[in-house]
């Protein structure tokens, strides 16, 4: 998936710096949220199996 969002406003300045703005638009249709939320069941549930190994302690 990477390098496939793209900016709905991007511009190149006299200096050569692009600006990079607006609405971030995904090929998948997901949300800027969906990734953030998804991120995070998967960060969930990584902390779930180390604390089923015994890696790290559960809260």
């Amino acid at each position: 998936m990477r390098n496939t969002a793209q900016w709905t406003v991007r511009e190149t300045r006299d200096d050569g710096t692009r600006i990079l703005g607006g609405t971030l638009k995904l090929p998948n249709g997901w949300s800027h949220a969906d990734y953030a939320l998804h991120r995070w069941i998967i960060a969930e549930q990584t902390v779930r199996v180390l604390e089923a190994l015994g890696e790290i302690e559960g809260q």
